[in-house]
């Protein structure tokens, strides 16, 4: 067997959530899962649905004689219970002590939205004084539409460097996203020891800046959001703590439709922040964090919240968990479990005869042909005008694009009578 194992694999949750559908299809994931060890990165970032199912994961992976590791800046009390009464062998956890958190930042609360006109001219003032920015919005058209008003700023602000104005969302091409990623990293590392200059550039974002991304900013403003993405939102900020101006702006803007992160969430988040700030919290520290998720989790969105996850894990080992024999065949199962993960991949229309020569040509490359995907929500594809081809098997969308916004809706037509 040693011929056919992976000794590493890197994962999402839907690739090891789907060895519960065993069968003939599934069942080598799921042999893939006994005698492992599982480190789970950011398990903070999911839904309720999505993290009780994991801790189901955890349930099983423990019978099949597997351990696992879970990593999070931001792991709150509720999500470590729920993860202990899920499995029958001790949770250890490790926490930095009390008083070693350094400080990184300066929390202001700006009562203003990101996108008012004062909002960007602060903005305008950071990248003239030649400092790095990271602003962060919750939707893409909002993201798309600050990148529009601060690039020009931004490129004025750095002649001849390279990629003074970044933007970075999920409705890229999956090439040019990698394409965008890499640049990030060049254009923004995290600073070193004795580095004083400062680096200049605008990048404007979306929660995918959250995760993966070892980015280093002088200075942040983002839309308020759960307070989980808060933190990672800040962790791009002066990172390493090496900044010359010690800690540093991290501005919270408030929003006025939580789209697209539930009302609850938002409001727990601002009340935290806000409640955290009266009580004379001016920094955010790891500490202020935490002191940030207790809040926040101790609420009635929280209590929902932890609920939710408990009867996720609860219907996810009734539904997918109870195997009446090994490799009991449970196909039927695998188009639910990805509806659950509420995502799907559209093809640009100009873009129909390269996918189709790489997904059908005798020197085709499926990797490849990956690379001219977008993904979408599917309750999207109606606003980007998409259509399911039946011999591509993907869904085409007639939106516009390009590689520096992305893709948008496209143009509404007008009608004339």
């Amino acid at each position: 067997m040693r011929l056919f194992t992976h000794r590493l694999r890197v994962a999402t949750p839907h690739q090891l959530l789907s060895g519960a559908v065993a069968g003939p299809t599934y069942s080598s994931v799921l042999l893939e899962q006994a005698n492992a060890l599982f480190v789970l990165d950011e398990l903070h970032a999911y839904e309720p649905d999505t993290f009780g199912r994991l801790c189901a994961a955890m349930r099983l992976w423990e019978r099949l004689g597997s351990r696992f590791a879970v990593l999070s800046a931001t792991l709150a009390h509720p999500m470590v219970e729920i993860i202990e009464e899920s499995v029958e062998q001790p949770v250890t956890v490790h926490c930095a002590p009390a008083g070693t958190s350094p400080v990184r930042h300066r929390l202001v609360l700006d009562q203003r939205p990101l996108d008012a006109p004062e909002s960007i001219e602060a903005l305008r003032g950071q990248l003239r004084e030649g400092h790095s920015v990271l602003v962060v919005a919750n939707t893409v058209a909002r993201a798309q539409a600050l990148f529009e008003q601060l690039a020009h700023d931004a490129r004025e602000a750095n002649p001849g460097h390279p990629s003074p104005a970044l933007l970075l969302h999920s409705r890229f091409k999956n090439g040019d996203r990698d394409a965008i990623e890499k640049a990030l990293l060049r254009r923004h590392p995290e600073r070193r020891e004795g580095d004083c200059a400062r680096r200049g550039g605008l990048v404007v974002a979306t929660q995918v800046v959250e995760v993966s991304l070892q980015l280093d900013f002088d200075r942040g403003a983002v839309e308020c959001a759960p307070v989980e993405a808060i933190a990672q939102r800040a962790g791009r900020v002066n990172r390493r703590v090496l900044h010359p101006e010690g800690p540093v702006d991290f501005r919270v803007h408030p929003v006025e439709k939580p789209n697209p992160c539930p009302r609850g969430a938002m409001d727990a988040s601002w009340e935290a922040l806000r409640s955290l700030v009266a009580d004379g919290a001016t920094t955010l520290s790891e500490q202020d964090i935490d002191e940030l998720l207790t809040r926040a989790y101790d609420t009635t969105w929280g209590q929902e919240w932890a609920q939710e996850a408990r009867r996720q894990r609860d219907e996810f080992i009734a539904s997918f968990l109870t195997f009446p024999d090994p490799f009991h065949d449970r196909s039927e199962f695998a188009h639910t479990l990805t509806q659950a993960f509420d995502s799907v991949e559209v093809l640009r229309h100009e873009d129909k005869a390269a996918y189709q020569a790489l997904t059908r040509g005798k020197s085709g490359d499926a990797l490849l042909a990956s690379r001219l995907l977008i993904p979408l929500r599917p309750g999207q594809l109606t606003a980007f005008a998409c259509t399911y081809d039946p011999y591509l098997k993907v869904h085409i969308s007639q939106g516009v694009y390009d590689n520096v916004l992305g893709l948008r809706p496209p143009a509404s037509q007008e009608t004339i009578l």
